[in-house]
């Protein structure tokens, strides 16, 4: 069976929804091998206030299974079918790999579009990328600011020595040196900043909390575990809480938190090796049991 995971909603809107004009903006998370004992709500020492928030405001969905692996959960999300359904149920979509999400799946994306939302892809794709056809500008995202691999270096942004960095299909060649977290936060303000009168839809595929564990020393400096990798996968975990807050505080400042739905979950369970923790369940990411 698949890995358990977590969703959060935050169903912020009470008008009926008829038409594009009064449709809430979507903000959908996915965050990269998050563990079930990784935020404070949870009971985790690494203390996550904003996620928090999200919790208790909103929906907690405690039946939600994701796969255990990133590219078959992120084909099931994005397709609306379970990934053997897609021919992806088994490993992770690389730069080496010739296919991706098949060319003939109506994505999440398209579908909103059709309904007269603007569509943005922020962060991790792992969906194919060997042509143009397989990236998100061509998969119903009006734009795409992130990489396509599975994972790369949080500061250099580059997997196998090789830049993986993009502006919709531009190269990204001025950030080296720019942690992606922060990076990937402020994609997401420009697209909410952008908002016309179309409602928006936003794909947020934080790179954290995968490996490479990197974080900025001004968080690792608030975490205190004896263990080398959890204290680094705190640092992660506090930069990418602040994101959130970032996020809905500039939500609330524009008037639009309460036209927004904010779902947020994991792509699978946590890599226990890696800093995270899945306890009290059993398991771990790439696990073919239940946790």
């Amino acid at each position: 069976m698949c890995s358990f995971s977590l969703v959060l909603f935050l169903l912020a809107f009470s008008a009926p929804l008829v038409s594009s004009a009064n449709s809430p903006n979507i903000i959908l998370f996915v965050i990269d091998d998050l563990g079930w004992n990784d935020t404070s709500y949870q009971g985790s020492d690494i203390q996550t206030p904003n996620i928090d928030k999200l919790a208790e405001e909103g929906i907690r969905l405690k039946q939600y299974y994701v796969q255990p692996l990133c590219s078959p959960s992120r084909s099931a999300l994005l397709a609306g079918k379970y990934p053997y359904h897609l021919g992806l149920a088994h490993g992770v979509i690389t730069n080496g790999h010739p296919y991706g999400l098949g060319l003939n799946e109506t994505t999440i994306a398209d579908h909103l579009k059709k309904g007269g939302y603007s569509t943005h892809a922020v962060g991790k794709w792992d969906l194919g990328m060997h042509k143009w056809e397989y990236t998100p500008t061509y998969r119903g995202f009006d734009t795409f600011y992130g990489y396509y691999d599975a994972d790369e270096d949080y500061y250099t942004h580059k997997v196998g020595g090789y830049l993986d960095f993009r502006n919709n299909t531009d190269p990204v060649k001025d950030e080296d040196g720019t942690y992606s977290t922060f990076l990937f936060t402020k994609a997401i303000e420009d697209a909410i900043n952008a908002k016309s009168d179309s409602p928006f839809f936003i794909y947020g595929a934080y790179q954290s909390v995968h490996s490479p564990l990197e974080a900025p020393d001004t968080y690792l400096e608030k975490c205190h575990s004896p263990y080398p990798n959890r204290k680094i996968f705190c640092g992660m975990m506090l930069a990418l809480d602040e994101g959130i807050s970032n996020i809905t505080s500039l939500l609330q400042t524009k008037g639009l938190l309460d036209d927004t739905i904010i779902i947020l979950t994991t792509d699978n369970g946590g890599q226990t090796a890696l800093g995270s923790s899945n306890w009290p369940l059993r398991g771990n990411k790439a696990t073919e049991e239940q946790l």
